[in-house]
């Protein structure tokens, strides 16, 4: 149980961490859209630079961040099996299999 505890800490905290960490990297792409743009021109719209960062950084943040996906999937897995094996356990004594 304590494994899984664990995980759950492990898991919320790597979630928020890669959650920060993509939403940082919106806003740095988007910064840097916003002064290129500004080089270019003297009105560049906030939304548009947002949202074209929003596209760039989907696929950079699954390169850049995959070691806190990867955490983020290996702590999934422990949860998910801990709840498997919990499951699966119910069903044996609800059915009054012994082992």
């Amino acid at each position: 149980m304590t494994d899984t505890g664990a995980a759950k800490r492990a898991l919320a905290r790597d979630i928020l961490l890669y959650t920060l960490f993509r939403l940082a990297l919106v806003v740095v792409i988007a910064a840097a859209f916003y002064g290129i743009g500004r080089l270019f021109t003297d009105d560049v719209p906030l939304v548009i630079v947002f949202l074209f960062a929003l596209v760039v950084a989907m696929p950079l943040s699954m390169v850049i961040g995959k070691g806190l996906r990867d955490r983020v999937n290996k702590n999934a897995a422990i949860i998910d099996d801990a709840r498997k094996n919990k499951r699966d356990d119910f069903r044996k004594r609800l059915q009054g299999v012994d082992e």
